[in-house]
């Protein structure tokens, strides 16, 4: 619809609540900071699309008030009350019981913890940007040199340009963080030369280099 109106913006009505859904979702698959953060108010596609979620900051609760007092006609998804869906269960059991067992409404504190941790994970993806800069890092021919700065870097950095290689550069489709770990083992003396990558690709190390075939 965007490009058919020739438009970048797309506008979604995600509000607090459904982030905090999100973030509770991705709290239980193991997640790092970036699923901690949640959904962000603005973000952009590979192909240029601009999302935008000017409700994030509103409660549902809000949003329907207003919605009633303006008389405006709305359709409610049906799929939303079903409980085969495992955030309508986050939303209706799991959410009720930790404001129960907290005795407070939980929402607002896990939208404080996706600004800290978006706040956090900004900072980090910066420093290893510049770090990767400053070093010259990536190469031309999609290689990775393996430095003895980044061999000796904190894991918070060397995840985020092995990151960067696997997806960015390599174009990998499926890397969580057994992949990560797993990268950053060969960056250690006597770590494993070759791992395997979904799509029956692999990260190679040889001569101080990392590459994916």
């Amino acid at each position: 619809m965007a490009r058919k109106h020739r438009t970048p913006f797309i506008f979604l009505a995600h509000h607090a609540d459904d982030n905090a859904e999100t973030i509770l979702g991705n709290l239980f698959r193991g997640t790092g900071l970036a699923g901690l953060a949640g959904m962000a108010p603005r973000s952009e596609t590979e192909d240029g699309l601009i999302k935008l979620r000017p409700l994030l900051a509103l409660r549902r609760s809000d949003i329907d008030a207003f919605v009633t007092s303006a008389g405006v006609e709305f359709r409610e998804d049906s799929s939303n009350t079903t409980p085969e869906h495992r955030r309508n269960r986050i939303r209706h059991e799991l959410l009720p019981l930790l404001d129960d067992i907290f005795d407070r409404d939980v929402v607002p504190i896990l939208g404080r913890v996706a600004q800290n941790a978006r706040r956090d994970r900004d900072c980090l993806d910066e420093l290893a940007r510049e770090f990767a800069r400053t070093d010259t890092l990536f190469q031309a021919d999609g290689s990775l040199r393996l430095t003895s700065e980044l061999v000796q870097a904190d894991p918070a950095i060397q995840s985020r340009i092995l990151l960067g290689l696997l997806v960015d550069v390599a174009g990998c489709a499926d890397i969580g963080t057994h992949e990560i770990e797993s990268a950053i083992s060969m960056l250690q003396p006597g770590g494993p030369a070759k791992i395997n990558l979904p799509a029956a690709r692999h990260l190679r190390r040889k001569s101080k280099r990392l590459w994916v075939e």
